[in-house]
């Protein structure tokens, strides 16, 4: 055990509900960019690629077809199985504590006009431009997110947990959530690597950051990110 209480937050231990809580999950409403189908899978094997991977800094902002070709390996829905219009369980690259899934991406994208914020729709590969980011908090705060990557250019995505997924389903919930962040960022990096591309987990969790976009209730919490660049 560490010394300082500082060092150490006991999270408890996550146990299944006997019967799953109802829980209406954050609706993704917009247009859609949707990413065309049919991205080619690298030309790499698994063993090569766990061998290959590295955190690396420097390049420029991914293309959009970058970002569809890199969310399609790392947090597109594979399948998902609804009742009664609810959500029950997803099945994405990255595992996740009762298939849950609870972790929405926000893909920022720099354009002539300036800062731009996305949703991901993980069921229909596509992003749903988000409204009123063009605010000198959210730019402070982007600006805080990119420097904590060490690098001055590239994709950002911001890793959003939505609590009340994974509380639906467990109680003491919150170590699973940040388990999941764990997985998603490796799928990132892996991804990435597979891809050719340069990936820098997120130094922070982005909390400030995801409350200025989604609002102050609670619903959603910050548990990081990474930058993606292309060498």
């Amino acid at each position: 055990m560490p010394n300082s209480a500082k060092a150490y937050i006991e999270l408890g231990e996550p146990v299944p509900r006997v019967e799953q809580q109802p829980y209406a999950a954050w609706v993704i409403e917009g247009p859609l960019q949707r990413f065309p189908e049919g991205e080619s899978s690298p030309d790499v094997s698994f063993a090569e690629l766990c061998f290959a991977r590295r955190t690396s800094y420097g390049g420029i902002p991914l293309t959009m077809a970058e970002v569809g070709a890199l969310l399609n390996l790392a947090a597109r829905t594979i399948t998902a199985v609804h009742a009664s219009d609810r959500e029950v369980a997803k099945l994405k690259p990255a595992i996740s504590a009762g298939a849950k899934h609870p972790i929405l991406l926000v893909v920022f994208e720099q354009t002539v006009d300036g800062m731009l914020a996305h949703v991901y729709d993980d069921e229909r590969h596509g992003l749903v431009a988000l409204p009123q980011v063009k605010t000198d908090a959210v730019a402070a705060l982007y600006r805080r997110a990119m420097d904590s990557c060490r690098s001055e250019q590239g994709t950002l995505f911001l890793f959003v947990a939505e609590w009340g997924k994974t509380a639906s389903r467990y109680t003491q919930h919150e170590s699973l959530v940040w388990r999941d962040a764990g997985a998603l960022l490796q799928q990132f990096s892996l991804a990435a690597s597979a891809l050719r591309l340069n990936c820098v987990p997120m130094g922070y969790t982005g909390d400030a950051l995801v409350r200025a976009l989604f609002g102050d209730d609670g619903r959603f919490c910050g548990v990081g990110g990474c930058l993606v660049s292309t060498p």
